[in-house]
């Protein structure tokens, strides 16, 4: 470095990112520019962090986020990324490996477009070391490779993973080459290129037989990823080969490694034979095995749940697709739905493709209570789909990426008398998604102009990002690759998390109490949409009700006869006249949607619009009125008989011209116009949130009780 760079009290390694030849006031100028910009970026962390208690100085930025600290552990992975750069340089391993960990804090907690950024900065690092210190480089694009493949960067992982391959065979490190490898296995297989994906496994594996030192376990790791790969190649010989090597290397070793992958092992099995068309003997087996498994410590059961899970939910699938397994792959279902409940959390991913398999055998249930809660569960533990998915589509698109929504909501207007817990969750769902806040179902809060409330804000919207439903995995053929690099434990699992949530959502309540209706709504998926329901019925007067239209598709065996078309359906919420009693909401099928329109192009064309018809336009505008009352307002008012005045909501796109309709004149049975038997009022959606912020609230849900409980 020449003269002219050396900048007194600034570390020669940041200055060495700099371009050559720059002179000591512009560096310095630069410099500043640079560490200002750090602090504003980090500011709202650091006052959230003043604000809201800070933690023990020495814990990682991978405990501060499990905590729910998620600011302060996007700080402090900041730091961890200035103080390799400071200490070993911007072209380093350490600095390579510091924005590979921060581009992991970065993607768990929602921004996934900055994680990439820093992805590619750990790339150029991997590419510069690749020449004066290769092995050093290998290891970077091996971290590299298992967090693409974590986020589903299919391509770069596999181009990460081969790098490292490549290195690792030039320089002649075996276990390195063989780590590479298994990534690599891994990724091809993701990709479905399963023939290539076993070859990789199988050169893995033909150098670990030449290592001594190499663990038993390992190897089972390995002959195990090798065996799902040859199972997704269909090539049973291999997957028989693999996994009697597994035994007969772990023949008589009661270590816990050794109990695990021989558990594995019987699920890879039935796999295999469920892929065979053995569906009696897959489902018999997976019994067996889960059965021993069930005898082991908790810690080895989440273990087991965690590496064999997607084995057996994979074998169940392929039981579901025959004839003859769909009945006894259920059974296993619902034993491994309890069994993934006790050790895995509420919306870990395996739980939640574990609700799509049984939802989707529900049918064969028979038993219509248990088939709406299971529903129910699945879109409790699910997050709406975000806007981007939603871009440029139209909304019967919309609709179809909403499936679980509208089967819930099909199954509860053909259900009598369900659940009140899971017509609430369907309502506030539905409300949030289509009215209240579309496209996501999560209200934006408006930023204060004070410091505090600001850094309270972007620490709250960062924890209800962070804490959001667990994306499936990328990894979706379940392989575990030897030495991956650890994905980052969500802020979900955590209870700490929700504490934390609670009281920052509490905190901004108590500050803003306008805003109190908005946090229940982006809490509700927590209890179901109970207290974001109750908030909204405390808006009605006494014996009134809150009436929106909605347009549901209706699947296959949700009730209905001509189960494709689309139906109109209500929901009326009822606030009762006691106080204490809890308010109703109750799921109307109106009827197809072809069916309605066909009375309303009647009515219309019977003057029923017109304000005054005449002679024979009368009697036929009459005939028109008595039978669009029928087909609308009759279920309706049969549903709450005892309301005196109903409030109209905007409903959702496709229906809001029917909210509109001048119901007012409709006679009613009791010979009087429906304007005068009752009282209508109609509101658009900000008139609504209106009201709910200047009626009495109850309080923020509490969000460390158990998850709602559908099954009453």
């Amino acid at each position: 470095m020449t003269p002219t760079r050396r900048i007194p009290g600034v570390p020669a390694a940041l200055l060495r990112l700099l371009p050559a030849g720059i002179e000591a006031p512009v560096a310095a100028a630069v410099l500043m520019l640079i560490l200002a910009a750090i602090v504003l970026v980090f500011y709202g962390v650091i006052v959230t962090t003043h604000a809201f208690g800070t933690s023990g100085g020495s814990e990682s930025p991978e405990t501060l986020f499990r905590r729910g600290r998620i600011g302060e552990s996007l700080a402090r992975g900041a730091r961890r990324v200035q103080d390799a750069v400071e200490e070993h340089g911007q072209i380093s391993p350490e600095s390579g490996s510091a924005y590979i960990a921060l581009a992991q804090l970065q993607e768990s907690s929602g921004d996934r477009a900055q994680a990439l950024d820093l992805l590619d900065q750990a790339g150029l690092i991997a590419d510069r070391l690749a020449q004066a210190s290769p092995q050093e480089a290998a290891l970077c694009y091996l971290d590299l490779a298992a967090v693409y493949l974590e986020t589903g960067e299919l391509s770069r992982a596999e181009k990460a993973a081969a790098h490292a391959a490549d290195i690792a065979a030039k320089v002649g490190d075996p276990d390195l080459r063989i780590r590479a490898l298994s990534l690599l296995g891994a990724t091809l297989a993701n990709a479905d290129r399963s023939e290539i994906s076993l070859r990789a496994f199988q050169q893995a594996l033909a150098l670990a037989e030449k290592l001594p030192h190499n663990t038993l376990p390992d190897r089972a790791s390995l002959r195990l990823d090798a065996a799902r790969a040859a199972i997704l190649s269909k090539d049973g010989e291999q997957v028989r080969a693999l996994l009697h090597r597994v035994r007969a290397d772990l023949d008589g070793d009661q270590s816990p490694e050794a109990i695990l992958a021989g558990l594995h092992a019987s699920a890879l099995e039935a796999r295999m034979l469920a892929a065979e068309n053995h569906s009696a003997n897959a489902v018999e087996l997976a019994h067996a095995t889960l059965g021993v498994a069930g005898t082991l410590p908790a810690d080895l059961q989440q273990r087991f749940a965690r590496n064999a899970g997607p084995d057996l939910l994979e074998a169940m699938n392929l039981c579901a697709a025959q004839p003859a397994g769909a009945r006894s792959a259920l059974g296993f279902l619902e034993r491994l739905d309890t069994f993934f409940g006790d050790v895995l959390p509420a919306n870990h991913p395996l739980r939640i493709h574990t609700l799509k398999l049984l939802a989707d055998l529900d049918s064969l249930s028979g038993n219509p209570k248990r088939s709406l809660a299971v529903n129910a569960r699945l879109l409790a533990a699910q997050t709406p789909p975000i806007s981007l998915d939603r871009a440029g589509n139209g909304f019967d698109s919309l609709m179809d990426r909403d499936d679980r929504l509208m089967q819930l909501l099909a199954r509860l207007a053909a259900a009598e008398a369900p659940s009140q817990k899971i017509a609430t969750l369907a309502f506030g769902s539905w409300l949030s998604r289509r009215v209240l806040f579309p496209p996501t179902g999560m209200p934006a809060l408006p930023l204060s102009s004070q410091a505090d409330d600001s850094a309270a804000v972007d620490e709250f919207v960062r924890l209800t990002a962070a804490m959001a439903s667990a994306r499936p995995d990328a990894n979706v053929h379940g392989l575990n690759p030897v030495a991956a690099r650890p994905a980052i434990q969500p802020a979900s699992f955590s209870d700490e998390a929700r504490t934390r949530l609670e009281a920052l959502s509490q905190a901004i309540a108590e500050r803003h109490e306008a805003w109190r209706p908005l946090l229940q709504w982006m809490l509700g998926r927590y209890d179901g949409y109970t207290s974001a329901v109750a908030s909204l019925a405390a808006t009605l007067p006494r014996d009134g009700g809150l009436l929106f239209f909605a347009r549901i598709k209706t699947p296959p065996g949700a009730g209905h006869a001509k189960s494709e078309e689309p139906h109109i359906v209500a929901f009326l919420l009822t606030r009762p006249a006691q106080d204490g009693a809890d308010s109703r909401i109750d799921i109307i099928d109106i009827g197809p949607v072809g069916s309605v329109e066909k009375v309303l192009r009647v009515w219309r064309s019977a003057g029923g619009e017109d304000s005054q018809p005449q002679g024979t336009d009368a009697v036929a505008s009459g005939l028109a009125e008595v039978e669009l009352y029928s087909r609308l307002w009759t279920p309706i008012r049969r549903a709450a008989p005892h309301l005196a005045t109903i409030w109209i909501g905007p409903g959702d796109p496709p229906s809001r011209g029917l909210a509109n309709l001048p119901f007012e004149s409709l006679p009613t049975p009791e010979g009087r116009p429906l304007g005068v038997a009752t009282s209508l009022k109609r509101l658009d959606r900000d008139a609504l949130l209106d009201a709910m912020r200047t009626a009495d609230q109850p309080a923020i849900v509490g969000l460390l009780g158990n998850e709602p409980d559908f099954s009453r």
